[in-house]
């Protein structure tokens, strides 16, 4: 079974979920889906299969863990990957979950596209 390529953003901040679907689509992903919240994320997890899901978070804690249980729970082939703030790190860096700096979000995820392109041939 191929994987699906579809990507779910969740992130309360529209216009960084809105620049961060336009980024995904520039870079070739087919199907990007963008939502604000978790209950809209759980929506969409029911009625489809994503091959990647971001979601945005503020605060780490024992919240994104349950979070984290719950897609693997329903999307177990998933990639999942958190957004979080630079402030954030000295607490993320000891969870059992990958994430990407808010703050460098755009560069990190145009460098993993690039790379990414190159193996497709989409360049």
């Amino acid at each position: 079974m191929i994987p699906s390529q579809a990507i779910l953003v969740c992130d309360r901040d529209n216009g960084f979920r809105e620049a961060l679907r336009n980024l995904l689509f520039a870079a070739g992903y087919p199907s990007v889906e963008v939502v604000g919240t978790v209950r809209g994320a759980l929506a969409k997890l029911r009625r489809e299969t994503y091959g990647c899901i971001v979601i945005g978070i503020s605060r780490p804690g024992p919240r994104e863990r349950r979070w984290a249980m719950v897609v693997r729970r329903r999307q177990p082939d998933a990639k999942l990957l958190f957004v979080v703030p630079a402030a954030a790190i000295p607490v993320v860096k000891t969870a059992c979950f990958d994430y990407v700096i808010k703050e460098r979000a755009f560069s990190m995820l145009l460098l993993l596209t690039e790379h990414r392109q190159e193996n497709c041939g989409l360049q």
